[in-house]
């Protein structure tokens, strides 16, 4: 039997792999081999895991665009500049909006991780932070960014914020985070963030010094642990446990586990 092979990537994660047969890939990006079979040479083998490994790369890449870490910066940049161009209601309304948005986020997680409440049937455990932290700042920040005298090219740069945060969901559901239900209202949700925001702008839209140099920013995407810099999963799991009152949070696994039983698809379940 050969030895375990270990393929790392980004240089802070690895998967490690027993003997091969019929190689699989699961959605998680790792690599199953099943002994037996001599028919994929090491090269054939290195060549298939770098492939995985580059496209949980991109899509890792992808997904730090709805990251706290990067989110926050980026919405600091786009309202200063927005408060500076006199567009003062519009900021307002955003922030109050995004607020807003991001207490019902919350509120949808705590419930789960502390008491279990879920929606079976759509796999739901909460609303995807990613998900709607690009769309509700994404469409607003090249659309500023963009902005000028004709309407179309602001209006293009909102459409391209809405793609790139829809391409956040599709890398949530991509790297096994979340579900579709997950990712889906979260799109909606941002995406009336930042109609609510775009529809409060008001005339010419000046564009400071620094507007030139903010898409810099996102260059933080491709850092392997921008998305660390804040840890708010870890936080929402213990304000969950803490306000529960409870020792550990209950997981997908509790709600699937619900489904099979055929509870109420709607309320709490009881962990193992």
């Amino acid at each position: 039997m050969p030895g375990p092979h270990t393929f790392a990537m980004a240089s802070t994660k690895s998967w490690r792999f027993t003997a091969p047969e019929n190689l699989s890939v699961n959605s998680k990006f790792s690599i199953r081999y099943n002994p037996g079979n001599t028919t994929l040479s090491s090269r054939s083998l290195s060549l298939i895991a770098g492939k995985q490994l580059n496209t949980a790369y991109l899509w890792s890449v992808l997904t730090h665009l709805g990251s706290t870490g990067l989110m926050m910066p980026v919405l600091v940049i786009s309202a200063t500049g927005l408060w500076q161009s006199f567009q003062k209601e519009a900021v307002r309304i955003w922030l109050i909006a995004l607020a807003l948005a991001v207490m019902v986020t919350l509120a949808t997680k705590v419930l789960f991780f502390g008491w279990g409440f879920g929606i079976s049937y759509l796999d739901f455990t909460g609303i995807s932070g990613h998900t709607l932290l690009a769309t509700s700042v994404l469409p607003v920040f090249f659309s500023w960014l963009l902005a000028s005298e004709e309407q179309r090219i602001s209006l293009a740069g909102a459409g391209f914020g809405l793609l790139l945060g829809a391409g956040v969901g599709v890398s949530r559901v991509a790297l096994d985070t979340h579900t579709h239900s997950e990712v889906v209202s979260a799109w909606i949700l941002g995406m009336a963030v930042s109609v609510l925001a775009l529809n409060a702008m008001k005339g010419t839209i000046q564009r400071p010094w620094f507007a030139r140099l903010s898409p810099l920013v996102l260059l933080l995407a491709f850092g392997t642990s921008t998305s660390e810099y804040l840890p708010t999963h870890d936080w929402e799991v213990k304000a969950s446990l803490l306000l529960s009152g409870n020792s550990k949070p209950y997981t997908r696994h509790h709600l699937q586990k619900q489904a099979k039983l055929g509870q109420s698809s709607l309320g709490r379940f009881m962990a193992d």
